[in-house]
C-alpha cells in the first residue's frame, strides 16, 4: 500500500462491499434529507422542500411552477423587480424552461433566472438551443421567430416602402395618420436596438395572449411570423410594419380595455367601455421602455393575476383529462359509509379540498370539506350533500376555465376604477361588501332583480353620495301602472299604504277618481308610499343617482334573505342589514355613526345624511372571483349573462385548447 495512493479506501481494503459502504457512510455521515425521518409525518415534508432533491435518496423538490406562483403572489404588492433564481432538475427540457418564461410573464412577474442542474459545467441550455436553430428538422415557425431577432433595414425614404405601409393601413385611417404626422418613421422595423426591443416583446405577447383568455388567432402571429422571414423588398418592409402596428394596437386594446363592447353583448351591462383611439397606445409604446410596457397594459389588480394563477390550475386538470362524473345514488350525510363516501371524498381531493385517505366514513373531516366547497359555490354549508351540491362538483372543468375567462374579461372593463374604498356589489354572489384597502370590512347579503326581461339588475359604476332616512317610495311608472292599477280598478279601496299626487303635488282622493278609464295610455297620477316600517324601501335607502334609477335600500321582507337564490326585486338591491351597512358608511366622518342615524330614524321623517365624500360603487356580476388568501370561488350564471360573454369571445376566435 502506498500513502499516496489517492484511490486507497480503507472500507474496501478491510472487506466492506460498496453496498455495505454505502449504508455505512449514511449511518456516519446522515441521508441528507429529512424523507423517511423517525417521528416526522408526511404531511410535514412540505415545510423542508428545497430546490432539487436532497441527499442520494431524496424525491421531493420544490415544482418550477410553486415558485413562480410565490413570486406573482408577491408582485402585485411590490412595485420594483423580485430577483429569484429558479433551479430546476437536470431532467428539464427547453420546452419546460419556455413554459416557465411563459408562466411568469403571464403572471407578471417581472424577474427570474432558470438554471438547470449542472448547467454551469459545459452550458448545456446553451448548446442545445444552437444546436435546435440549427436543426435540419427545425419548423417554419422557429425559423421565423430566429429571423425576427435579426434587424430589418430599408431607406425611410424609399417610395416603395412608404407604399407598403400605406397599402397596409388603408382601412386604419388613424394609425396611418400617426405615421404621415410623423414622416413614415418606422416604430417596430427600424434598425435600432429599440425597434428590435418592440419586436421582441410584441411577438412574444401575441405568442402568449391565449393566457390572459384572449382570442390570439385575432392577432396573427404566424402570418407576421412568416413575413418576418421572407420580406425582403422595401415595400415588403413597409407592409410588415403596417401589420405588426394593427396587430399590436389590437393586442394593446383587447388586453387593456377588453375584446367586448359590454352593452353589446348584453343591454343590462351598461359599464361604459373605456376604448382609446389606437395612437393613444401608439404614442406610449414609444415614449416608454418596451419590457415595461408591454407589462403595464394588462390590468394591475390583484384580481387579476390571482384569475391568471387559476385559469393555468384549471388547464393542468383539463390536460389531465379533467373531473370524472361524480355518481351518487343517494344523500350523503355526516356518519355515512360505502363506496359513494369514497368517491365524494376523492372529487373534493381532487379539487384540493381535503387530503387524500382511504377511509370510507363520512367523518368531521369530510363534513368540513364539504362545507367549504358548498360555501365556495354559493351553497347553503349545511354539510349535507344533496342534488345541488352533487350538480355543482359535476360540472364540466371547461364549464369552470370559462367562468374564469369571463371574469378576466369583466375585469378588463373595469380596470383600475375600483378606488381605494368602495362599495362591491356582485349581483352573482347575492352580496355587497364596503372594501379598503383591498380588505373587506362589511359583507351583507342581497336580493337583486328578477330575473325577467324586465327587472334584472344592471351591472354598471357610479358614486354614493348620501342615505335618505325614512325614505318615501317614489313609485315607478311601470309598477304604477302594471302592478298597482289593476289593483285599484277591481277595489279602489285595497292597497290602502298607496297615496296619490297629481301634477302639483297634492295628495288626491280615491273617491274623487274614476279608475275605469285610467290605463297605460292616460295616468296623470304619481304614486307614493310615505315613510313606515312597512315601506317597500324599508327605513333606509343608499343613493347614487342614475339614470337606471338603482340604488340600495332596506326591506321589511326579511325572510328572503334566507333564501339560497334571492332575485325578487324590480332591479334595485336590498340589504340584510342595512343600519349596519350605514354606520360603516358614516364611521369616515363622525365619531357618533350609530347615534347621528339612530336620531334621524327616531324623527320618524325623511332625512338625508350625505355623505362627505363620495364612495365609488360596482354593481358587478361575477361567477369566479378569488381568495385573497388563495383559491376560488364560483357561483351560478343566474341571468345568463356570462354565457353571452364567452360565446361573444368565441366568435372573435376564443380558442381555450391554446393557452394548454
Amino acid at each position: 500500500m502506498c500513502i499516496r495512493d489517492s484511490t486507497f479506501s480503507l472500507l474496501q481494503h478491510l472487506g466492506f462491499n460498496p453496498n455495505e459502504i454505502e449504508e455505512a457512510n449514511t449511518y456516519a455521515c446522515g441521508t441528507m434529507t429529512i424523507e423517511g425521518a423517525p417521528l416526522l409525518s408526511e404531511n410535514h415534508y412540505a415545510v423542508f422542500d428545497c430546490a432539487n432533491p436532497c441527499g442520494k435518496t431524496g424525491k421531493r423538490y420544490l415544482s418550477v411552477e410553486s415558485h413562480i406562483y410565490m413570486m406573482a403572489a408577491a408582485q402585485s404588492f411590490i412595485s420594483g423587480a423580485i430577483s429569484k433564481t429558479i433551479n430546476m432538475p437536470a431532467s428539464a427540457t427547453i420546452e419546460d424552461c419556455k413554459k416557465a418564461y411563459e408562466l411568469s410573464w403571464s403572471l407578471g412577474v417581472k424577474a427570474n433566472a432558470l438554471y438547470r442542474d449542472g448547467s454551469k459545467l459545459s452550458q448545456p441550455l446553451s448548446s442545445s438551443l444552437i444546436d435546435e436553430d440549427n436543426s435540419d428538422t427545425e419548423d417554419h415557425l422557429t425559423k421565423s421567430e430566429v429571423f425576427a431577432e435579426k434587424i430589418i433595414a430599408a431607406p425611410l425614404t424609399d417610395v416603395n416602402l412608404r407604399a407598403g405601409l400605406i397599402s397596409a393601413l388603408k382601412q386604419h385611417p388613424s394609425i396611418l395618420g400617426f405615421y404621415k404626422e410623423n414622416e413614415y418613421e418606422l416604430i417596430w422595423l427600424k434598425n435600432t436596438e429599440v425597434s428590435r426591443q418592440r419586436r421582441a416583446e410584441l411577438i412574444n405577447s401575441l405568442k402568449t395572449a391565449s393566457f390572459h383568455g384572449l382570442p390570439a388567432k385575432k392577432y396573427q402571429v404566424k402570418e407576421l411570423l412568416g413575413r418576418l422571414s421572407t420580406s425582403d423588398s422595401s415595400f415588403e418592409i413597409g407592409f410588415l410594419e403596417g401589420l405588426l402596428m394593427i396587430s399590436f394596437t389590437q393586442y394593446a386594446s383587447d388586453i387593456n380595455s377588453g375584446v367586448l363592447v359590454p352593452s353589446k353583448v348584453d343591454s343590462d351591462i351598461v359599464r361604459e367601455s373605456k376604448l382609446e383611439d389606437p395612437n393613444f397606445y401608439i404614442r406610449s409604446l414609444i415614449s416608454r421602455d418596451p419590457y415595461d410596457y408591454f407589462r403595464s397594459l394588462g390590468p394591475q389588480s390583484s384580481e387579476y393575476s390571482r384569475l391568471l394563477v387559476e385559469k393555468y390550475k384549471l388547464m393542468e386538470v383539463v390536460k389531465n383529462g379533467g373531473w370524472s362524473t361524480l355518481s351518487v345514488g343517494r344523500v350523503l350525510r355526516f356518519g355515512d359509509f360505502g363506496d359513494d363516501v369514497v368517491a365524494l371524498r376523492n372529487r373534493l381531493y381532487d379539487q384540493g379540498y381535503i387530503s387524500n385517505s382511504i377511509s370510507t366514513k363520512f367523518n368531521r373531516e369530510l363534513l368540513k370539506a364539504v362545507q367549504r366547497y358548498q360555501s365556495d359555490h354559493g351553497l347553503i354549508p349545511d354539510g349535507i350533500v344533496g342534488e345541488g351540491t352533487i350538480l355543482e362538483l359535476n360540472i364540466p372543468v371547461k364549464q369552470r376555465l370559462s367562468s374564469i375567462v369571463v371574469a378576466m374579461e369583466r375585469e378588463r372593463w373595469l380596470g383600475d376604477t375600483l378606488g381605494n374604498r368602495h362599495i362591491w356589489v356582485n349581483l352573482a354572489d347575492f352580496k355587497a361588501k364596503i372594501v379598503e384597502d383591498q380588505a373587506i370590512v362589511f359583507e351583507t347579503r342581497t336580493v337583486l332583480g328578477v330575473n325577467d326581461e324586465s327587472m334584472r339588475s344592471p351591472e354598471f359604476s357610479d358614486k354614493m353620495e348620501y342615505m335618505v332616512i325614512n325614505p318615501t317610495w317614489h313609485i315607478p311608472v311601470s309598477i304604477a301602472k302594471n302592478e298597482y292599477l289593476p289593483e285599484l280598478k277591481k277595489d279602489s279601496e285595497s292597497l290602502p299604504f298607496l297615496n296619490l299626487f297629481d301634477s302639483s303635488g297634492s295628495v288626491v282622493d280615491r273617491e274623487s277618481i274614476d279608475f275605469s278609464i285610467l290605463g297605460k295610455d292616460y295616468f296623470p297620477y304619481e304614486m307614493k308610499q310615505l315613510p313606515s316600517t312597512t315601506n317597500a324601501l324599508g327605513l333606509v335607502k343608499f343613493m347614487f343617482p342614475n339614470p337606471y334609477n338603482i340604488y340600495l335600500h332596506d326591506t321589511p321582507a326579511k325572510d328572503l334573505f334566507m333564501k339560497e337564490v334571492r332575485d325578487f326585486s324590480h332591479g334595485c338591491i336590498r340589504l340584510h342589514e342595512p343600519f349596519d351597512f350605514a354606520y360603516a358608511l358614516l364611521e369616515k366622518q363622525t365619531d357618533e355613526p350609530r347615534t347621528e342615524f339612530q336620531s334621524a330614524l327616531k324623527s320618524k321623517e325623511e332625512t338625508i345624511i350625505l355623505l362627505s365624500k363620495s364612495v365609488p360603487v360596482h354593481i358587478t356580476y361575477r361567477t369566479a372571483f378569488t381568495k385573497v388568501g388563495g383559491g376560488i370561488e364560483y357561483r351560478r350564471d343566474i341571468y345568463g349573462r356570462d354565457e353571452k360573454i364567452y360565446n361573444a369571445l368565441v366568435e372573435q376566435g376564443l380558442d381555450l385548447s391554446e393557452s394548454s
